[in-house]
């Protein structure tokens, strides 16, 4: 028996539905949920109304078959709806995801899926920490295996992970430095 078939890898899962809510039911899994930050989507909002604002007095003082002031109007429209769409994408990804941790598992879910990765596969090889830049506006954990490539948002401008601190040194704490991957066949 050759040491590729003695090894035995936990397989990352995928949950629906109420598939999620027995995991979350488990003795000993918190979960972890996404909270947005209000002053940052209200000053989006505040932004988009502006340039609507901006863009319907253009449009009612001025005319339209001027290209400057056409061009001028589709900008103030376009910068209204990025605001306004990225108001919308964080407070929904604030309401459909969440993050779970048990002693010996990692839940990450959006709406009525999620992926369930054994923390015997999580370890300092897989938990890609150079692409994490922690200075930078959005931080994330990636986590790289080979049937799963998926940055877990810890904190952005505009939503964050509740207590994230507290999730990412537990996530740590239980991390399995000793955890292998399957031997690279090459």
């Amino acid at each position: 028996m050759t040491q590729a078939e003695t090894f035995h890898v936990e397989p990352v899962r995928t949950l629906h539905g109420d598939e999620i809510l027995e995991w979350l039911r488990q003795p000993g899994t918190r979960p972890f949920r996404y909270r947005y930050n209000h002053n940052g989507l209200v000053f989006l909002t505040i932004v988009g109304g502006v340039t609507l604002a901006l863009a319907g007095l253009l449009a009612w003082f001025a005319s339209l078959t001027d290209p400057a002031n056409a061009v001028s109007f589709l900008l103030l429209v376009a910068i209204t709806g990025w605001t306004w769409a990225r108001v919308a994408r964080w407070v929904l990804h604030a309401k459909r995801s969440f993050v779970g941790l048990s002693p010996t598992e990692l839940l990450i879910a959006r709406d009525a899926r999620a992926t369930v990765v054994p923390l015997s596969r999580i370890n300092s090889a897989t938990v890609d920490m150079a692409q994490s830049r922690p200075a930078s506006y959005t931080n994330v954990l990636p986590i790289r295996l080979p049937e799963l490539n998926q940055d877990v948002l810890l904190i952005c401008l505009y939503t964050r992970l509740e207590h994230f601190e507290f999730f990412l040194g537990e996530l740590l704490e239980q991390m399995d430095d000793d955890a292998q991957e399957p031997p690279n066949p090459g």
